[in-house]
Formats: C-alpha cells, sequence, structure tokens
C-alpha cells in the first residue's frame, strides 16, 4: 500500500482529503494531502524510492496535481516566533 511507502521512509500523513475551506484567493483544491517527513533527505529518498515508483507512475498518468516540498522551521525558530511580542 501507499501509506507503508510512506510510514517506511519517517514520513506521517498529517491531512489526507480531509474539508477543506478556502479562506483567500481563488484556489479550487479537490484533494489536499499533507505528509510530514522527519528530513528533506528522507522525502527524497521516498520519492526516489522503488517502493513509491509505481504509485508515481499511476498518479502521473491519471491526475493533475501540484506537489511541493517546504522545510519546516528549526524547533529553536519556532520557540523563537512563538516567544517575540508583535505589540
Amino acid at each position: 500500500m501507499l501509506g507503508s511507502t510512506v510510514t517506511q521512509y519517517g514520513g506521517t500523513y498529517l491531512v489526507r482529503a480531509g474539508n477543506t475551506v478556502v479562506i483567500e484567493g481563488d484556489p479550487k483544491p479537490a484533494r489536499v494531502i499533507l505528509i510530514e517527513f522527519d528530513s528533506m533527505e528522507n522525502f527524497n529518498k521516498w520519492y526516489d524510492s522503488e517502493e513509491y515508483a509505481p504509485w508515481k507512475k499511476v498518479r502521473h498518468r491519471l491526475a493533475k496535481n501540484d506537489m511541493f516540498v517546504v522545510e519546516a522551521l528549526s524547533k529553536d525558530d519556532r520557540n523563537l516566533i512563538a516567544s517575540t511580542n508583535d505589540a
């Protein structure tokens, strides 16, 4: 299964086609999937893996989609932002 390829490389599904509400702009998302990986390196290993390759091939053949990779803030940066007084 596709999900096991994600977990095999340190990934966790955070969102998988949940209710989507557009707050600003005019995107028309049909389905949103958000997967968190414990490192960019593990994401790249998963994306280029033999296990994911057949699923990627099917996705490219059957779906029109946009895919983004976003590197998360470090824990220190998250704490700094959370403690900043914007007033």
